[in-house]
């Protein structure tokens, strides 16, 4: 048996033995190849341009990795007026309802009860909580009883984000994942330990269908001993595309407030009361978490 390796889409195919291939002992020891390693799979700058970020909490649960590329101008302005990122669901969709109102000619002050169709709760806690903290936060100001005006516009932090979901064997479970990541992510991928790739070819057809990439990274015994140089190759392609919903603003929020507070991980889940970090070495998440 032999591994099909390929430096970039439609390149020339190499083929390794089989017997040289070794297995992650973990799937966090898979992040650091695919963050050293994504002009194999997002473009030839993306190790300019993309900045990774571990464990970011979206609308449906935790992505491993977001490749992002942020878009400095608006942090920048942001960090002039001292606006913080809002992370939270309902404050996100009154900003997003008040910035597609103005983009498309319309009412520069809305009321709660206007905004309340789109802010996914009711008006009364619209009032009582979701409104004043984001007057609190400088984003908004009151106009009347009731009604409120947007001070500052507002823009999305990122330009890109690359969704990958890392597994070291269960593809059907990462396809899962990976594919609900298709409402914010303009790529979305599952990267697997090429030692445990399923031997049939049926799981392309199933990437194909639910337009998910797919990564795998190699490890051998000479790559063992240095994670960073274990081959990362894409095998299928995910197919481009630029969200525009509330999904995708929410997540870049949460990103930019990563980003705002000096570090790149949410929090790393624990299994058994414990973190299942690397198997050795220097662990990307907890070193960009400050922990």
């Amino acid at each position: 048996m032999t591994e099909f390796d390929a430096d970039r889409p439609g390149s020339r195919a190499r083929l390794r033995p089989a017997e040289d291939i070794v297995a992650f002992e973990r799937e966090a020891d898979m992040l650091i190849p695919l963050v050293t390693q994504p002009h194999r799979f997002a473009g030839r700058n993306a190790r300019t341009r993309l900045t990774p970020f571990y464990e970011v909490q979206t609308l449906r649960g935790v992505v491993d990795l977001l490749l992002v590329e942020l878009d400095h101008s608006v942090l920048s302005y942001r960090e002039k007026w001292q606006l913080d990122p809002v992370v939270n669901l309902p404050e996100v969709a009154v900003l997003r309802t008040f910035s597609q109102e103005l983009s498309t000619g319309g009412q520069a002050v809305l009321t709660s009860r206007a905004l309340s169709d789109t802010a996914v709760v009711g008006t009364s806690h619209l009032r009582r909580r979701v409104l004043p903290t984001l007057e609190s936060a400088g984003w908004i100001a009151k106009e009347g009883r009731d009604s409120w005006r947007l001070v500052h516009d507002f823009h999305n932090p990122v330009r890109r984000i690359i969704a990958v979901e890392a597994k070291r064997s269960d593809w059907r479970h990462a396809l899962t994942q990976a594919a609900s990541h298709r409402e914010f992510a303009d790529a979305t991928y599952v990267a697997l330990d090429a030692a445990k790739l399923p031997r049939v070819d049926s799981w392309r057809k199933a990437f194909e269908f639910n337009e998910v990439g797919l990564i795998t990274i190699t490890a051998d015994s000479s790559t063992r001993a240095s994670l960073p140089e274990a081959h990362v190759s894409e095998l299928v392609k995910a197919p481009r595309r630029r969200p525009r919903g509330l999904a995708r603003v929410t997540v870049a929020e949460r990103v930019a407030m990563l980003s705002a507070s000096g570090c790149n991980s949410g929090v790393v889940n624990h299994v058994f009361g414990r973190a299942i970090s690397t198997s050795w070495g220097d662990d990307p998440r907890l070193i960009a978490a400050g922990t």
